[in-house]
């Protein structure tokens, strides 16, 4: 089922979910026999890849933007 070979390693949060937001992650998860985690993991990788606002803030904040190993730019995204 996993779509790498290599287990990323994980790190242990908690956040707190509108009920309608919290339970299509634990149907999903019963319909693939697998856990809510890795349904969360999943959606929020794929939400993240297709936000194109985000993916070209991420790219500027990693690519041209640093300077001796740190960053100049905000921490949170404009609106242009």
């Amino acid at each position: 089922m996993p779509f790498s070979k290599k287990i990323p390693e994980t790190v242990a949060r908690s956040v707190r979910l509108e009920r309608p937001s919290s339970e299509p992650p634990d149907e999903y998860s019963r319909f693939l026999a697998c856990t809510t985690s890795y349904v969360s993991n999943l959606a929020l990788r794929n939400s993240f890849a297709r936000d194109p606002e985000c993916t070209r803030w991420k790219a500027a904040r990693t690519g041209s933007g640093s300077r001796n190993g740190t960053t100049t730019s905000a921490a949170t995204p404009s609106k242009t």
